[in-house]
């Protein structure tokens, strides 16, 4: 990434932070989170930037669009529409007020539906038999 970062001639406006063990006060720097994802499971970081408030613009695929609500929460751009990406991320920079909605927004969205102690009470609920939806869950995996 170094070596793209020097022939595109910009590194010396890219940082490169290596291991961080003090993130909130990392997230509280960005203006924007940005994820281009070419595949992706349920992304521990975009759940992280999203309860830190940041706006958020990633690619649609694979967890992510559970995670974000298109145009509320932030913004879901098809993978390789680079042009579009862009659009996004311009968009939020020059509408600090939009931007600030979103992140706002993002984080009850997390705070809602994403914490530990949620994940934790469904896992729960699941292996208990409290959940009836639980149930069919489990007779389908089974199968």
């Amino acid at each position: 990434l170094k070596e793209e970062a020097a022939a595109l001639g910009i590194l010396e406006r890219v940082r490169f932070l290596g291991l961080r063990m003090d993130l909130p006060e990392i997230y509280r720097l960005f203006d924007v989170f940005v994820l281009s994802s070419f595949t992706e499971g349920l992304s521990v970081t975009l759940i992280e930037a999203m309860a830190n408030g940041i706006p958020i613009v990633v690619t649609g695929v694979g967890g992510n669009s559970e995670v974000v609500v298109d145009g509320e929460t932030g913004y879901l751009v098809p993978l390789g529409d680079e042009s579009k990406m862009a659009d996004r991320i311009l968009s939020l920079l020059s509408e600090p007020e939009r931007a600030k909605d979103m992140g706002k927004k993002g984080a009850e969205r997390i705070n809602e539906h994403f914490t530990f102690e949620r994940m934790l009470n469904e896992y729960l609920n699941l292996y208990s038999g409290k959940d009836e939806g639980s149930k069919a869950r489990v007779a389908i995996c089974a199968a």
